[in-house]
Parts: C-alpha cells; sequence; structure tokens
C-alpha cells in the first residue's frame, strides 16, 4: 500500500540533538621495548639531558571522543628519572580536568679544581682534588593539576590550579678559603659535593565571567621555595691584618656560604577585556605582586624579609573600522621597588656593612601601528615603538661608610623608533 504525502513529510524532520546518534571515537596505541647504553668516561657532556642507565621502556595513548565526554589518556616510562604521563578530562565543555606528571634528568658538568698561575698575587694558591672523579647530576619532577568549572548556569568560571616543581641529585659547588692578606696564608680553590633537594609550590585561584559587553578576569598566585638540602658549612681560616684595618677583617671558624635562601611570591591579578570580535577592542591588565626573601642565615643576617615589590599595568586598543584600515595601540608600565638591607656579621670586623642600595625602575612601553590598504596590492604600514626607563638609587657606594664613590648608572634611558613601509600585497 503506498504511502501518504503526511507520512513522507514526518521521515524527513529532523530528531533533536538529545536523540540524535553520536558517534564516539576511540583510539588506543602502546610501545614496549629496551635501551642500551654503553659509555666510556663522563657521556652526560654528550646527552646532556638524557638518563644514561639501561632498561625496559613502554608507552601509552588512549582517547575516547563523545559528545558530552571527552577523555585522554597520555604516557611514557624511560626510566625512574625519565617519564611523563598526561591526563584531561572534558564533561560539555563545563568541566576541564587536567593532571600531568614529567620528569627528566640532567647530566651536570665537572669543572675542573685546579688553579691558573696567574691567580699568585704573591700569596700561595691550591686546587683541592677531593672530588675530581665524582660524576653530577641532577632529577628535575613537574607536577600539575588544574580544574576549570562553571558555575551552576552563569556565565561564570572557576579556575584552580596546583604546580610543584622538584630537583633531586647532586651538583658542583666551587668555593675558595681566599685573600690577599695575609701574604703568608695558603688560599685554597676547594671543590665539593652539594646535595640537591629544593622545591617548589605554586597555587592559583581565578575567576573569569562573562558580563555582558565586558569580560572580567582575576587571578590569585602564591609560589614558596624551599631548599631542604640546608646551607653548607665549612672551616675557613682567620683573615687578620693589623696593618690594614680599613680591610675587612675575619676571625678563624665554621661558616656558612653559598645559600640559596627560600622566597615566597604572592600576585593578584585583575583584567577586563570587551568582546575580542567587532570594531573596537579594549583590553586592560592590572598585577601587583611582591616577592619576598626567606633567608635563614645568621653569622650573616640582614636579607631575611627583604622584599621586592612590582607594579605592572597593560592596555590595549584595537581600532578596525573596515577591511582598508586598522589601528593598534599598547601600553606597558612596569615598576619594581626594592628594600635594602644593613648586613650585621659575627666574627667580622667591621659587624656591619651596607649593602649595595636596591636600584628601583619605572618603565613605560608605547607602541603603534597602523595599516592602511586602499586597494588589494597595495600596504602602507606605519610602526612607532618607544621605551622608557627611569631609574632610582642609582649611585655608586662604599660597603664600609656608605658614601657614594665611583661610577653611577644613568637615572633615564630614552629609546624610540619609527618605520613607515609600503609594498604590493602577496
Amino acid at each position: 500500500m503506498p504511502r501518504s504525502k503526511e507520512e513522507t513529510e514526518v521521515e524527513k524532520v529532523e530528531l533533536p540533538l538529545t536523540e540524535s546518534k553520536i558517534e564516539t571515537h576511540s583510539q588506543v596505541r602502546t610501545f614496549a621495548g629496551y635501551r642500551f647504553f654503553s659509555f666510556d668516561g663522563n657521556a652526560g657532556r654528550a646527552a646532556e639531558y638524557e638518563d644514561l642507565h639501561s632498561g625496559p621502556t613502554f608507552g601509552l595513548t588512549n582517547s575516547i571522543l563523545g559528545r558530552d565526554h571527552k577523555f585522554i589518556v597520555d604516557g611514557a616510562y624511560l626510566s625512574d628519572n625519565d617519564y611523563f604521563g598526561d591526563l584531561s578530562y572534558d564533561y560539555m565543555g563545563a568541566y576541564r580536568v587536567h593532571l600531568r606528571s614529567e620528569s627528566l634528568y640532567h647530566n651536570l658538568d665537572r669543572l675542573p679544581s685546579s688553579v691558573p698561575n696567574a691567580f699568585t698575587f704573591g700569596s700561595q694558591y691550591q686546587g683541592d682534588t677531593t672530588n675530581d672523579a665524582a660524576r653530577y647530576g641532577m632529577r628535575v619532577e613537574q607536577d600539575l593539576a588544574s580544574l576549570r568549572a562553571r558555575m551552576g548556569y552563569y556565565p561564570i568560571h572557576l579556575n584552580l590550579q596546583y604546580w610543584r616543581m622538584i630537583k633531586e641529585g647532586a651538583s658542583q659547588l666551587r668555593y675558595a678559603d681566599q685573600a690577599f692578606f695575609p701574604s703568608t696564608a695558603t688560599n685554597t680553590v676547594y671543590s665539593a659535593n652539594r646535595l640537591v633537594n629544593r622545591e617548589t609550590h605554586e597555587g592559583k585561584l581565578g575567576f573569569d565571567a562573562h558580563l555582558g559587553p565586558i569580560d572580567p578576569i582575576y587571578d590569585f598566585t602564591v609560589r614558596q621555595y624551599t631548599d631542604h638540602a640546608g646551607t653548607p658549612s665549612d672551616s675557613f681560616v682567620a683573615r687578620v691584618d693589623a696593618l690594614h684595618p680599613e680591610y675587612l677583617q675575619r676571625a678563624g671558624g665554621t661558616f656558612d656560604h653559598n645559600e640559596t635562601p627560600d622566597s615566597r611570591y604572592m600576585a593578584h591579578s585583575v583584567k577586563l577585556h570587551t568582546e575580542q570580535t567587532g570594531g573596537i577592542v579594549i583590553a586592560s591588565a592590572y598585577t601587583f605582586a611582591q616577592r619576598s626573601n626567606l633567608s635563614s642565615l645568621t653569622q650573616v643576617s640582614g636579607a631575611n624579609g627583604l622584599t621586592d615589590t612590582l607594579h605592572t599595568a597593560a592596555g590595549d586598543l584595537v581600532y578596525t573600522p573596515c577591511k582598508e584600515f586598522s589601528l593598534a595601540v599598547r601600553f606597558r608600565h612596569q615598576e619594581i621597588d626594592r628594600e635594602t638591607a644593613t648586613v650585621s656579621m659575627s666574627l667580622f670586623t667591621p659587624s656591619t656593612m651596607y649593602a649595595y642600595q636596591g636600584i628601583d625602575t619605572k618603565r613605560d612601553i608605547i607602541s603603534t601601528i597602523m595599516s592602511f590598504r586602499p586597494v588589494n596590492d597595495y600596504t602602507v604600514k606605519a610602526e612607532y615603538r618607544g621605551d622608557f626607563l627611569r631609574r632610582s638609587n642609582v649611585t655608586a657606594w662604599d660597603p664600609y661608610t656608605n658614601n657614594v664613590a665611583g661610577m653611577s648608572l644613568p637615572e633615564m634611558r630614552r629609546f624610540t623608533a619609527g618605520s613607515l613601509r609600503s609594498w604590493p600585497a602577496p
């Protein structure tokens, strides 16, 4: 029996998306093998970022891409010090999770401990050859976890991120027990093994929203660096010369040296921008940040708690009224305010020294690009860039009397450049 026209028309109606059949794409790839290494001497100089150990290797890539769910995992293992793994998951574009962990090995150089003959100056110099056969290397691991989530049905997103870096291994530490007095003292250049155990943690919290014609963004960042290996401490000979009391004098004893101080960084950022499409696009940003020194030295103190304060601002304007003309203006501003330490030292004479005064800076960068294309095969382009740097506390200093002495840096630096070009369009 022939079908009616109404039945035929019903069959042409498309089903709603929720009732349509969406194909899910899946892919799985794996590999496995074994690595062999054979070398003579310090092969790390030829393979700086290679973990030189034989062993099994394997990898996996698995992806499932559907309408609502998108899942990808990717990873490879070459050794305990050389691997990576990456996992990402997206649910309908509203929730995104990203996890990543990776590690590589860095072979470090070993410098000779011998002392050139040029470093005599009437005193006796010698090199320490205790660790001349040592090999140095460092494992660097990075871990990342991030989440981007839409807040209900509102056009607001929550952004969370955690990042960690770990450095483990051993490096060469070269330091000297030296001075030009007394002339009979023996000056030694040491080469020692230094344990590396450093850790950096960073956390980010932010929001972004679409509020009509303006999209606001806010980010808060905190980063903490810690050196778990501590500060090296060794014995040094006395450096005392009664004939020259103006020299820095030091009693003999055990001293901390070559510190890598802990530190903390915190920043607040606010950004605003209009729609990225249209004849006029405006964007602006402001960041306030502080970086603090968390030194743990006690024999030489004064740096702990010192802070650098940073202010950065940016503004962009893009104007495109028609396809023949466009104008882009950019402005960048940065201020750095550095605190200055008064150093106190035990077993030293004098016991107080004025550190070099921190140089404060203000920098502005302005750039403009204008493009005019009256016909399809001809373009005129004009560019301007200005870079202006201002410094404070630029006068040189005498660390013993805190008086100015010597040369100083310029307080102002200006750089401007402009160009006008025309050419047939390709």
